[in-house]
Formats: C-alpha cells, sequence, structure tokens
C-alpha cells in the first residue's frame, strides 16, 4: 500500500512559504514509502515496512548501545547523537519497558536547539505515540500540528522505526518484546516537516520527567 502526502505546511499557509518548498513548484504532494497491512488475531489492523526497503540502505550500520536517559521531574534531557545524523536516513530504536518518564522519544532533522526539531516519542499519561512538528522549523514556515496515535504499550518495549527522507517523516511504532527483525506494527504515523536550513540534520534523544532506556540503529539512505 502507498499513500499520498500532501504539503502540510505550504498547502495552507502559502504566502509564507520560502522559496524552496511548494509556491514554487507545480506539484502538491509526493507519494509515501509502501507499506505491508495484516490483520492480528483480535482484528486489528498491523502495518510494516517491506523487506525491500532494506535495499536503500548505503551506509554501515550506526549502532549506540543501551544508552540511560534520566532527567528531574517536569524537566527535560536532551542527549545528541551525531553518528546517527541525516536528511535521508532509516532509524529504528527500542525503549525498553520499565521507563518511568512523562514523555520519551527522539527527535530528527533539529539544528541542535529546541528551535527547530521534529519530536517524535511516546507520552505516558495520554498513552500515545506522536509527531510533534510545533517547533519544526525556526523559519517563517510553522503550524501546530501535533499527530498523534492511542498505544497501550502494557509493560511491553516500544520500538519505533522512522523513515526520513528530506521533508517527508514516516514512522512506525509498536509495543512489542520481540525482536525487530520482521517486527509488525500497531500504528503508523507520516508527516511533512520543513526546516529553515539545510544543516539541521542531527537527531537526539530526549526524556521528560523521569528516565528510559534505548538502543539506536541507523542507516543512511540511497533516496
Amino acid at each position: 500500500m502507498w499513500g499520498w502526502l500532501n504539503e502540510e505546511f505550504c498547502g495552507m499557509l502559502a504566502v509564507f512559504c520560502p522559496n524552496f518548498t511548494q509556491s514554487n513548484t507545480s506539484f502538491d504532494g509526493v507519494l509515501s514509502l509502501p507499506r505491508e497491512i495484516g490483520i492480528d488475531n483480535s482484528g486489528a489492523l498491523l502495518f510494516w515496512p517491506p523487506n525491500e526497503l532494506q535495499a536503500l540502505r548505503m551506509s554501515v550500520q550506526r549502532t549506540t548501545p543501551a544508552t540511560k536517559i534520566a532527567s528531574d521531574p517536569g524537566a527535560e534531557l536532551r542527549l545528541t547523537l551525531p553518528v546517527h545524523a541525516g536528511r535521508t536516513v532509516e532509524i529504528l530504536t527500542r525503549f525498553a519497558a520499565g521507563w518511568d518518564a512523562e514523555e520519551f522519544g527522539f527527535t530528527v532533522l533539529s539544528d541542535g536547539t529546541p528551535a527547530e526539531a521534529t519530536r517524535i516519542g511516546y507520552n505516558a499519561s495520554a498513552k500515545q505515540v506522536f509527531i510533534d512538528q510545533r517547533n519544526a522549523t525556526a523559519g517563517p514556515v510553522s503550524g501546530e500540528w501535533v499527530y498523534t496515535a492511542p498505544l497501550d504499550l502494557m509493560g511491553e518495549d516500544l520500538v519505533m522505526h522512522c523513515f526520513v527522507d528530506m521533508s517527508v517523516i514516516e514512522v512506525f511504532f509498536g509495543a512489542s518484546n520481540a525482536p525487530t527483525v520482521g517486527l509488525q506494527y500497531q500504528r503508523v504515523i507520516s508527516a511533512r516537516t520543513y526546516t529553515s536550513k539545510i544543516s539541521s540534520d542531527m537527531t537526539e534523544l530526549f526524556a521528560v520527567g523521569g528516565s528510559v532506556e534505548v538502543t539506536v540503529q541507523s542507516w543512511q539512505l540511497g533516496l
């Protein structure tokens, strides 16, 4: 299955679009990555990226071993992962069960500050996964888009499998202690995001109001 991803920011705020976005091009939207769809024993939908997407991996796999991120109550801690940077990148994270953080996840397309970064993560009290674009750009193109989907982890690990292709971000979310190879996911969210700087390509882990342990793998993609 493929989807169609609209030019979200520019389609709604065209008067503010900088020259490199849709206002000065002849297109509006792009195809998503393909995804496979199935049904579990309860009748719920499952999603997963086709194995053929692995052919896009160009670089040697980068791995960050189990890392604990711990922040004080009400505070946020961010940990930069420069080896996982990129604007065309695949990022696979596993957040271990047993966390006590209020919110946790990682950023993509970041300039290394909270002013320009797209946040991808999990809110514990709401039991929701999300892509948060409210600070996706420090430039004139901005929005208040936060895409969410319900997901009760039920004491299991949270696996987030993210693909970034310039302005396209697609993330598969799954609650599972099973190995990531062949994993099927309960949720998937796709979004468009536009940074103000081409150098905004950093990935950072974050935890708010507590701690979580995470492992990260990534690959540069030939897109």
